[in-house]
């Protein structure tokens, strides 16, 4: 047994074992993606060449459900092959979600949780560039207790762990502490207001530095109220403002009169301090969606605060995405998708990035279980950090076959 299956797959496989069978009805549905694909352009390193790639990728997944009078689980397991031209790049990778939930009169308990372990394809497809071939494991948990005190108000409180781990000392390697209550209001027939206070910890390990404390560190409070609404049977919609204040450990150089001779006149060996730095900002989301009978579009937009690896500090990143999907025929679709993403750190770094990305899609389903996709994305890429002179910019074509095996229920 290899030491990624028991990391990943056995870890959700021992949960599932500890819940009750009995008067429990499980289905389990396999399917199987395979993915050819080119992509022009991909940046291997800062400052560095470029490089066209092509690449085959099969994906056997396995989706588990589980339900009885009082619970619910629900498994997931997909099992990436990646095959590329060069071959420093290929990886078999293992993605596991897991979600259980169990009801009580007049209240509610769940844990979902996820492993990921990815390789430098993923950093490709996400940031546009590798800087050397690098794993990644990325690891998730959140428990919640909701309780319903009547059929108008409930009151959920929840915690988020996540752990980033990366191979490569080109990222840095975080963790996040994070909790939340959230109360949930029912205003209306198809109103409804949720409440939010949070308060969230980053611990980001800088791969040269061996302090205890270490700079990038922070931590940030928070409150947000967001309004969800469905209009009607085809239009909803949901809008939410937030703010927060962050305090980051930073760090600067000590003034002329407290630093040695060799800084003043070599530049090295300068002292520095930590300090914190304060910041204040806002958090929002909004979201838009209409399904008519042969078509559906939506449009959504978030303000958030997350870990950077790259950026090795926390980015305050804006994403804006509009979504367009038509059935030309009975067994043909049309899938089209516009997004741009902006980030930007808090600290003094000036780290900066922008992606533009146009993704349009044909689908034909030509057979019961069986779908044919063809994609093309095209990728525009500014940073400000790392990349300068670099030609980030890449089109890259997809085709996948995807499988559907028909679910088994006991």
């Amino acid at each position: 047994m290899s030491l990624s299956f028991r990391k990943t797959v056995l870890p959700a496989l021992l949960v599932l074992a500890a819940i009750p069978a009995s008067a429990a009805e499980w289905s389990a549905q396999p399917s199987v993606v395979s993915e050819v694909y080119y992509d022009s352009n991909i940046v291997m390193g800062s400052g560095t060449r470029v490089e066209e790639v092509e690449g085959l990728r099969l994906t056997p997944r396995l989706n588990l459900r589980g339900r009885s009078a009082i619970w619910q689980t629900n498994l997931n397991i997909s099992l990436p092959f990646n095959r590329l031209s060069n071959d420093l790049y290929d990886s078999d990778d293992q993605i596991v979600g897991l979600d259980y939930t169990r009801n009580g009169e007049r209240q509610a308990w769940g844990l979902s949780g996820e492993l990921r372990r990815q390789s430098t394809r993923t950093a490709v497809a996400e940031l546009g560039f590798v800087a050397a071939a690098t794993r990644t494991e990325n690891r998730s948990l959140r428990p919640y207790w909701t309780w319903i005190a009547n059929e108008n108000n409930s009151l959920q409180v929840g915690g988020n762990w996540l752990e980033a781990e990366y191979s490569s000392p080109r990222f840095s390697d975080y963790e996040q502490y994070s909790f939340d209550v959230t109360w949930i209001r029912v205003l209306g027939e198809r109103l409804t207001l949720q409440s939010a206070v949070y308060s969230s910890s980053f611990d980001l390990i800088d791969p040269r530095q061996t302090d205890s404390d270490t700079v990038g560190d922070a931590d940030s409070t928070g409150l947000s109220i967001t309004l969800l609404r469905q209009f009607d049977e085809k239009l909803s919609g949901s809008i939410g403002f937030g703010a927060r204040r962050t305090e980051t450990l930073a760090a600067r150089f000590l003034p002329a009169d407290q630093q040695s001779i060799f800084c003043l006149l070599f530049g090295f060996g300068c002292l520095q301090e930590l300090f914190t730095d304060e910041s204040d900002g806002f958090t929002g989301s909004a979201q838009l969606g209409y399904e008519g009978d042969t078509w559906q579009v939506s449009l959504a937009a978030s303000r958030s605060l997350t870990p950077d690896a790259f950026a090795q500090e926390l980015v305050e990143t804006d994403q804006i995405e509009a979504t367009y999907s038509r059935q030309l025929r009975e067994k043909l679709f049309f899938d089209m998708s516009l997004e741009y993403v902006s980030s930007e750190s808090l600290g003094d770094s000036a780290f900066s990035r922008e992606y533009w990305y146009a993704t349009p899609a044909l689908r034909w389903r030509f057979a019961e279980r069986w779908t044919f996709s063809t994609t093309l994305r095209h990728r525009i890429r500014e940073a400000t950090f790392g990349f300068s002179g670099v030609d980030t910019d890449s089109t890259a074509i997809f085709f996948r076959v995807h499988y559907t095996h028909p679910r088994a229920s006991w």
